[in-house]
């Protein structure tokens, strides 16, 4: 049977990048949460994190950004269809867009260090899902929180502590 050559081309939404990019900072030690300037996903995921963060510590942050995270999907599939064609980018053979992604992280960390990690962790992530090799990455730290604010107790709705 003969071969048949692959015909067409690939292409990934703005979003699949972000999202990519985003999951992969967040994997890295030393970082609470992240952001990226491009999609809600990502947008709602940090702000998960950053409640979780409030409500329950490090545990919360992992269910906060979960619930965040889901609630920021939804928000990005609402964008609806125009605004999702118009953000693909093609990946045979090309390489990936700059990215952007801002990080907050414990107190302590040294955070050069903890950047080049975030960086290298979302080059091999484009790399191992996309086969792509971004541009550049950019990573903002915007915000370090202190183990003691993480683990704070959190007044509930009546007053008390939880």
């Amino acid at each position: 049977m003969p071969t048949r050559l692959p015909t067409g081309q690939t292409r990934v939404s703005a979003a699949v990048l972000d999202a990519t990019a985003t999951l992969a900072a967040g994997d890295v030690r030393g970082v609470l949460s992240v952001e990226s300037l491009a999609g809600g996903a990502a947008l709602g995921g940090a702000l998960g994190g950053a409640l979780g963060l409030v409500q329950a510590g490090p545990v919360g942050a992992a269910v906060g950004a979960s619930a965040g995270a889901a609630a920021g999907a939804a928000m990005s599939h609402a964008l609806g269809d125009l605004q999702r064609r118009q953000s693909f980018s093609a990946i045979d053979g090309a390489a990936a867009p700059d990215l952007h992604v801002a990080v907050t992280a414990r107190y302590g960390e040294d955070l050069i260090a903890l950047a080049d990690r975030v960086r290298a962790e979302v080059e091999a992530a484009l790399l191992d899902s996309l086969g792509l090799q971004p541009g550049r990455v950019t990573v903002e730290v915007v915000d370090v929180v202190s183990p003691e604010a993480e683990l704070a107790p959190v007044l509930d709705t009546f007053g008390t502590h939880r």
